[in-house]
């Protein structure tokens, strides 16, 4: 039906010029990139398309653009020329050159363009000139897309050796790391191997020097107790000595000191002398008597009652020290009239009235006659009434 192909004709047209602007894009843009030709296609695709659509609905006359397609058609001819460095895109330049040849002579023969006069069988080549160059140009697209195809196939190829290569390359260079880390490993564990030894050995050592020393400290220790013992029973003895001669021998302060150094000292005396012979309570005479804290005191758990350890002596409520307070005594009992009032003052520090009572209430207990002369022990636990 003429009608029926005057619109089939076009609608072909179309549809093999957008085939072969995609196939060239497909074939010439290898990385499907967004480049200017990607960009270009899409904006000829949608122009050719409202052509179409335009002829077909409203504008008839415009269905025969066969000059159109033939401009279309050199476009994949001036691209591929571009990238003429691959033997397969000769090929395909080629085959579009010959399809352009083709359409040229149609467009040639579509404006009455050709010589008249022409042999019949001439013309009728002439028409059926765009199918032998598509033909021809099918055959050149398969021999590009095989060469494509064998192209692809050796960089495939190289790529796999390269990778091979590469891949040996770090097996070699992670074999030569681990033997490095090996050999390294090996040393380390000898050095540390060897500095294990040498700090045990250095360990043993400081064992044995640590021993030796805890047993000269243990010695030493020893023979310090037993010093300590020995000094302790000298200075004890030597005290006792001395506190025998207070009978008998006559004292400077400095020399007294010497004997009762401390307070303690002192009280220490007045309870071995008055305390010895006597653990009965003075309240209920039971003899559950407990010494407190201050060694000062005694307390009866019968009765609570709490005796004194001055109590009964010349140093019952005494408010100066104690240890002058013996003294005193002492001056008193065996050389009264070598130290004046003031003389005691400056040496004891104790103003020259304190002194004058203390030594008056020695008098007067010497004076009582209750006691053995010169015994400075029952001396010192004399009681005296207005203490």
């Amino acid at each position: 039906i003429p009608s029926i192909n005057k619109v089939i004709y076009p609608i072909s047209s179309y549809f093999f010029v957008i085939c072969s602007l995609l196939f060239t894009n497909a074939f010439l843009e290898k990385e499907n990139k967004k480049t200017y030709w990607t960009k270009a296609l899409k904006s000829i695709f949608i122009i050719r398309t409202l052509i179409l659509l335009l002829s077909i609905s409203f504008f008839p006359s415009l269905l025969d653009q066969i000059v159109i397609d033939w401009i279309l058609i050199g476009l994949p001819i001036l691209f591929s020329t571009i990238k003429l460095r691959e033997s397969e895109n000769r090929l395909f330049h080629i085959g579009y050159t010959i399809i352009f040849v083709g359409m040229t002579v149609q467009v040639l023969s579509k404006l009455q363009l050709l010589p008249s006069g022409l042999p019949t069988f001439v013309y009728f080549h002439v028409f059926y000139t765009l199918n032998y160059t598509v033909i021809i140009a099918t055959l050149l697209f398969s021999l590009a897309i095989a060469q494509r195809t064998k192209h692809l196939q050796r960089n495939q190829f190289k790529a796999l050796e390269e990778r091979d290569e590469l891949q040996s390359t770090l097996i070699l260079e992670l074999r030569d790391k681990e033997e490095l880390k090996n050999k390294i490993n090996r040393e380390l564990e000898l050095r540390v191997q060897e500095r294990t030894a040498e700090l045990e050995l250095k360990t043993k050592e400081a064992q044995e020097l640590s021993s030796k020393l805890d047993e000269q400290k243990k010695q030493i220790e020893a023979y310090a107790s037993k010093l300590d013992v020995t000094n302790f029973t000298l200075n004890k003895k030597l005290n006792l000595a001395k506190q025998t001669q207070l009978h008998t021998k006559i004292y400077t302060y400095e020399e007294f000191k010497e004997i009762f150094r401390t307070e303690k000292d002192c009280f220490d005396y007045l309870r071995k002398h008055k305390w010895k012979d006597n653990d009965q309570c003075v309240k209920c005479k039971s003899p559950n008597l407990n010494i407190q804290k201050d060694n000062k005191n005694r307390k009866c758990s019968r009765c609570n009652h709490i005796e004194s350890l001055t109590t009964g002596t010349l140093f019952h409520r005494l408010r100066f020290p104690i240890q002058k307070a013996y003294f005193l005594t002492f001056i008193t009992l065996h050389h009264d009239k070598q130290y004046t009032y003031a003389t005691l003052s400056e040496i004891l520090d104790l103003r020259a009235s304190t002194c004058s009572n203390f030594c008056k209430k020695v008098k007067e207990a010497i004076a009582d006659g209750k006691f053995k002369t010169g015994d400075f022990d029952q001396l010192l636990l004399h009681n005296i009434k207005s203490l």
